[in-house]
C-alpha cells in the first residue's frame, strides 16, 4: 500500500508541474500576441499558485499598462520590482514603473524609478529615449540628468582616450611642415573612437578604438591601404598627479612586437611614439615619433 501511495503522490506532482507549464505557456503566448485581457487572466491564475514570482507580476503589470489601467499596472509592477532578482529583470520592472508614473504625470515617481535603474547599474538608454511616455519630459533638467547617467560608455575608462579627438595635422620633429592629416571622431554613440589617416604620399589607414569593459582593457584594430593590420591592446597609465584624473597620463597599446604611446602635451598637442621590439620587450627601437597638432593652430601658423 505504501508503494502505491508514493506512486500516487509522484503522479500528482508530475500532473501539477505539467499543468503549471501549460498555464505558463498559454500566458506567455497571450502576452506575446498582445492579447492583454486574456494575459491578465492567465497571469492572475499563475500568481494565485506562485505569488512570489516576479516575472508573473511584471507581465501582469505590463498587460495592465498596455490597457492604460495605470493604477493596476503600478501595483503589479511595484511587486515585480520587489520580487525580481537584481539585474535585468528588476531594471525592466523599474523602467515599466517609470513609464506608468510618466503617463500619469507623476514626475517624482518617474524620476525615482529611473534613478533606481542608475543605482542598479542598468543602461536601458535607448529604451528610455524611445518610450513615448517620457517625451513630455524631454526638456526637464532632472530627466535630462538621469538619462545622461543611463547613457552607456560614460565611465572614466571609456572616456580616457577622448584627448585624441579632433581634426589634426601630423608632424614629425626634424621635418618641415606636416606629413599627414588625421580625423579622430566618436562612433557608436560614443562607445568607439575612429581615426581616418592619410599622408601626402598617398598612404592611408583607419582604426577603431574602444574600451572593452568585459576585459577591462582598451583595444585598437588598424588597417591600411597596403594590406597592413595591427591588433593592439592595453590601457591608460595615470601619472602621479594630485587630482588623479585620467587625462594626466598616457594611452599605451601593444601587440608584443609594437608598442604605441599617445600622450597629451601641455600645449594641446598629442605625441604618438611608436616603438618596435624583436626581443620580447627587452629593448625597443623607435619606428615613429610625431605630434598631432590641431589643424586650426597649424593653419594659423602657415597664414
Amino acid at each position: 500500500m505504501k508503494s502505491y501511495g508514493w506512486v500516487w503522490v509522484v503522479g500528482l506532482l508530475v500532473t501539477s508541474t505539467v499543468q503549471a507549464r501549460t498555464m505558463n505557456d498559454q500566458a506567455n503566448q497571450e502576452f506575446q500576441a498582445g492579447n492583454w485581457q486574456a494575459a491578465i487572466g492567465s497571469y492572475e491564475l499563475l500568481i494565485a499558485k506562485d505569488a512570489d514570482n516576479g516575472a508573473y507580476w511584471q507581465r501582469l503589470g505590463l498587460s495592465h499598462l498596455n490597457l492604460e489601467r495605470y493604477t493596476d499596472a503600478i501595483d503589479a509592477l511595484s511587486k515585480a520590482a520587489t520580487l525580481s532578482p537584481e539585474g535585468g529583470q528588476r531594471n525592466r520592472a523599474y523602467l515599466a514603473l517609470a513609464r506608468a508614473y510618466a503617463v500619469t504625470d507623476d514626475r517624482t515617481g518617474m524620476l525615482i524609478q529611473l534613478n533606481n535603474i542608475v543605482e542598479a547599474g542598468g543602461t536601458p538608454y535607448l529604451a528610455v529615449l524611445n518610450a513615448s511616455e517620457f517625451h513630455p519630459f524631454e526638456e526637464d533638467e532632472s530627466f535630462q540628468s538621469v538619462v545622461k547617467r543611463l547613457r552607456p560608455c560614460q565611465s572614466d575608462e571609456h572616456r580616457s582616450f577622448d584627448f585624441w579627438l579632433g581634426e589634426w595635422w601630423v608632424t614629425s620633429p626634424g621635418r618641415d611642415g606636416w606629413q599627414a592629416r588625421s580625423s579622430i571622431t566618436l562612433g557608436n554613440g560614443g562607445c568607439s573612437i575612429h581615426e581616418a589617416y592619410a599622408t601626402l604620399g598617398g598612404y592611408a589607414g583607419s582604426s577603431v578604438n574602444f574600451f572593452d569593459a568585459g576585459r577591462q582593457q582598451w583595444h585598437q584594430t588598424w588597417v591600411d591601404n597596403q594590406g597592413g593590420a595591427l591588433y593592439l591592446n592595453g590601457g591608460y597609465l595615470i601619472d602621479e598627479h594630485p587630482d588623479g584624473r585620467l587625462q594626466n597620463g598616457a594611452m599605451v597599446l601593444s601587440d608584443g612586437a609594437n608598442r604605441i604611446t599617445w600622450t597629451l602635451q601641455s600645449d594641446g598637442r598629442v605625441r604618438q611614439h611608436w616603438q618596435v621590439t624583436n626581443n620580447d620587450g627587452e629593448s625597443y627601437a623607435t619606428s615613429f615619433d610625431g605630434y598631432y597638432e590641431k589643424r586650426q593652430k597649424v593653419d594659423a601658423a602657415i597664414d
